[in-house]
């Protein structure tokens, strides 16, 4: 079975999201990640 990914940027609440997509039907999974450790504060001080 080959699905297609599709690439879409959603605005919402004065934010903008780069969302990938693929399937359809009634379930989903959701996938989010925020920003790479190499920017986190635990290594600010560094």
């Amino acid at each position: 079975m080959t699905f297609e990914i599709k690439t879409e940027r959603i605005h919402a609440n004065s934010l903008n999201f780069h969302v990938n997509t693929c399937g359809e039907g009634d379930r989903l999974a959701l996938c989010l990640h925020g920003f790479p450790e190499i920017v986190s504060p635990r290594y600010a001080g560094e």
